[in-house]
This record gives C-alpha cells, sequence and structure tokens, in this order.
C-alpha cells in the first residue's frame, strides 16, 4: 500500500495538483487524500479507487484478481481432471474445462471459445476449414461455469476485434494476452511434478 501511496503521490504532483483540488474533485476531505499518498491501509478502497480514476490510472484495475492471472489457481484446477460414468463404456476422460485460442493463419484471425476437450475441437475446426489452423493457447478452469466466464469476459475485452461469432481480429493486445496464457501454462507444468 505504501508504494501505491506514493505513485499516488507521484501523479499528483506531476499533474500539477493540489491535495485540496484532489480532494474537491473526488468528493472527499484532504486528509483522506494525505492518507492514501501514504498509504494508509485504514484508508478506504474507494478512496484509492477515486485517486486512480482522476489520474486516469484506472485501466489496469481490470486485471487485479484476474482469473486468467491467477497463476496458482490455475495450476490447481490443472490437477483436477474429472470423470464420469457412462452405462456402455464403463468410465469416460470427460477433460478438463478450458478456454482456448485457435488461430486462422491464413485469414489473421483467432477463435476464442470454450471446450472440455480443446484438442478435438481443433481437430473438428481443422475438418472444416480448408486453410491452416492452429491451437495457439488453452486456459483450463476448475469448472464449467469458470470458464465459460472467462470466455465471456474475453469476448467482451475483445468485442472491438470481433470479426464474427467466436472469432477475432489478431491484434498486438490479443496477441500479447495468448502469449502471455502460454507463459504461465510453461511455467505451470514447471511446478506440476508427476505422481
Amino acid at each position: 500500500m505504501k508504494q501505491l501511496g506514493s505513485n499516488l503521490r507521484t501523479a499528483r504532483i506531476r499533474r500539477e495538483l493540489t491535495i485540496k483540488q484532489v480532494a474537491e474533485s473526488i468528493g472527499t476531505g484532504p486528509r483522506a487524500v494525505m492518507d492514501a499518498e501514504k498509504g494508509k491501509s485504514t484508508t478506504g478502497l474507494v478512496v484509492y479507487t477515486a485517486l486512480l480514476w482522476k489520474y486516469l490510472l484506472l485501466d489496469k484495475m481490470h486485471e487485479l484478481a484476474d482469473p486468467l492471472r491467477d497463476e496458482i489457481g490455475l495450476i490447481c484446477a490443472s490437477k483436477r481432471e474429472p470423470k464420469r460414468a457412462t452405462r456402455a463404456r464403463g468410465v469416460e476422460e470427460v477433460g478438463v474445462p478450458s478456454v482456448y485460442f485457435i488461430g486462422d493463419t491464413k485469414r489473421g484471425i483467432v477463435k476464442i471459445g470454450k471446450s472440455n476437450k480443446p484438442v478435438n475441437r481443433f481437430e473438428s475446426l481443422q475438418a472444416a476449414n480448408a486453410g491452416p489452423l492452429q491451437l495457439l493457447a488453452e486456459l483450463p478452469f476448475e469448472t464449467d461455469h469458470a470458464a465459460w466466464t472467462a470466455e465471456s469476459e474475453l469476448h467482451a475485452k475483445y468485442k472491438y476485434l470481433n470479426t464474427h461469432g467466436e472469432w477475432f481480429r489478431l491484434d498486438s493486445s490479443l496477441n500479447e494476452e495468448i502469449l502471455g496464457i502460454r507463459a504461465r501454462s510453461l511455467r505451470r507444468a514447471d511446478f506440476v511434478r508427476p505422481e
């Protein structure tokens, strides 16, 4: 919190604003702004958020507690693979609920979808597509609900890139997202030891 407070103070000074001006513009008193700049834990989250908004630094707020960036949670989720019983064949592998990124390299677009078996989904899409596809990344989740939620959030985040259905134009920000997921997947593989 001390670092956040220091950063907020620097942002205010660079903008040549007084504590009183900032306090009035966010609807609080000068003491709350001073306490936030000192990083006091007793200062309410709403004051910190209002200061970030005032200084136009709120754009990264959506990354806080982002399930797509929760490395430990993803490691735990990837260790659990659900099974289900069927009458005809006994126990069958269900797969892990995942969000996948499948790229159409010829057209420069990416499908962001949800499947319990992304490799199977990739194979069925490839069979129906004349051009080459690539399974760019997979993001496993503990539950179907968590995977659906993440897929919806990604669709909303990249709505401006949507070409049709679940297909999105690949730009630098979406490419960074995919590379980040791939990097985290590699790091998770380092942590997961065979039993």
